[in-house]
């Protein structure tokens, strides 16, 4: 069964002191600026940001709300409902944070941040007293309308983050997200005339994705980061759709024998994805009916795609410019959230072949092409070189084998091959394994096709989620 679930007046109620015992403080509060000025990059595009009384102030979180208002059919959704925490207590640990840390910046934690309205009226007027920056979390494109927008950025938030999750209605359907295409495109254009960070996530690669899938995803995400020069192209996460327990998805691999259904099988299925997180493409399964390297393709061809609309929109040297502040990261060490995947997160990481310099240097510049291949840095050499990917584009999939090759081996790249040219021989007589109309992938499971044999009726509940 379930525990019975504590009220939002008590959920995460913790001590500041009970913390500071038990772990290093400076990795939930740490400073906002590093030796040369530099900050985060949610927050550091803000002029706001670079006012003088900010300089020495600390970055912290505060929880606002567990739970969400939906079901997409990739969420492991163990909580029912949303439980919003009283702003009175939200308030409550901000001051204490000001008081003990010197914060003055916040990122506001949430699954689900505006759905309720009153309380975010209530939020915004609140927060407005401590001249805080902060960023909203977990924002549905459909809760916000543009007036909302204006409101939080004059209430001090910098960055918006919402899982847009893809550029296709039909995918939209499959993950029952709930969303109309017309409110991703809304809400990224209502952030972009506002100066707000608005991060593009994406969950890619659902069972019915396809080429042609991918390409209106890459046209979404070329509109949303070419709103104006000043916004950054690989302000982009790319995950791989996870199948996890509880979630349509983990029910669809298995009625497919993508994992195994008795318990051994399941069991080995967990141990390999349970230190893994949704950016890694090595251990996902293919739910696709695309050969699994033109999968792993694809989230190279979406960051060649939106880098390349970038530098024809406004030109290679502003796009250099929007990143010089990026490009130092390829040359000193820096600070990865573990929150994105890439590009961003090769943004965040940055380039650890020169991981004793202690500082990032003045005049940053840009690692040549064979000099970041031959480290293996393939990511990097995209995002550093967005022309010349894009010219040879067509070559992707052989970058995705040498990137297999150096990280799991030549075994693996050669079976990624022989199941690439397995399946383009193959396509003329195979049958589709997707063969369902575009609609909830819950409804599928459900409905076209149903129950497992031997499932425990028992474990029913549990399998649904909630």
């Amino acid at each position: 069964g379930y525990e019975l679930a504590l009220p939002g007046a008590e959920i995460w109620d913790y001590d500041l002191e009970d913390l500071e015992q038990s772990s290093d403080k400076d990795l939930f509060f740490f400073p906002a600026f590093d030796e040369a000025g530099k900050g985060v990059a949610w927050y550091d595009h803000d002029p706001r940001s670079h006012e003088p009384h900010r300089r020495n102030k600390r970055v912290g979180m505060i929880d606002c709300a567990k739970g969400c208002v939906a079901r997409c059919t990739f969420c492991h959704r163990w909580d029912k409902g949303i439980r919003q925490i009283p702003v009175d207590r939200v308030m409550a640990q901000l001051e204490r944070q000001i008081e003990r840390y010197d914060v003055g910046f916040v990122m506001a934690n949430a699954e689900t941040f505006g759905a309720d309205k009153r309380w975010l009226d209530e939020f915004c007027e609140r927060i407005k007293d401590y001249d805080i920056l902060w960023r909203a979390p977990g924002v549905r494109a459909n809760s916000l309308d543009e007036s909302w927008v204006s409101r939080l950025k004059e209430a001090g938030c910098v960055e918006i983050a919402s899982g847009n999750e893809t550029g296709s209605k039909k995918m939209l359907q499959i993950m029952e997200k709930k969303v109309d295409l017309k409110d991703n495109f809304n809400l990224v254009t209502w952030t972009a005339q506002a100066g707000i960070s608005a991060p593009v996530q994406l969950v890619i690669g659902m069972p019915g994705e396809n080429n042609q899938t991918i390409d209106e995803t890459i046209k979404f995400c070329q509109f949303a980061l070419s709103q104006t020069p000043d916004q950054n192209p690989n302000n982009l996460s790319i995950n791989y759709a996870q199948a996890l327990p509880g979630t349509p998805l983990y029910e669809y691999a298995r009625s497919r024998a993508l994992i195994k259904t008795d318990l051994e099988g399941e069991e080995e299925y967990l141990k390999a994805i349970s230190d893994r997180d949704a950016h890694d493409e090595i251990t996902t399964l293919n739910f696709t009916d695309n050969p699994t390297l033109s999968c792993r393709a694809w989230r190279p061809r979406i960051t060649i795609g939106v880098n390349y609309h970038y530098v024809k929109t406004f030109g290679i040297g502003r796009y250099y410019e929007i990143l010089s502040g990026s490009f130092a990261e390829f040359q000193a060490p820096a600070d990865d959230s573990g929150y994105y995947a890439n590009p961003k997160r090769l943004m965040e990481q940055g380039d650890d072949s020169n991981a004793n310099r202690q500082t990032r240097p003045a005049k940053p510049s840009i690692p040549g092409i064979l000099a970041l291949l031959a480290r293996g840095k393939f990511g990097l050499a995209m995002i550093a070189h967005p022309v010349f990917f894009y010219r040879i584009r067509w070559f992707v999939p052989l970058l995705v084998l040498l990137k297999e090759a150096k990280e799991v081996g030549l075994g693996s790249a050669l079976g990624l091959s022989l199941n690439y040219l397995g399946a383009k021989l193959a396509k003329p007589f195979a049958p589709k394994s997707f063969a369902h109309a575009y609609k909830s992938l819950r409804k599928i499971v459900d409905e076209d096709m149903g129950a497992l044999p031997g499932d425990a009726i028992e474990m029913k509940p549990l399998r649904k989620g909630r």
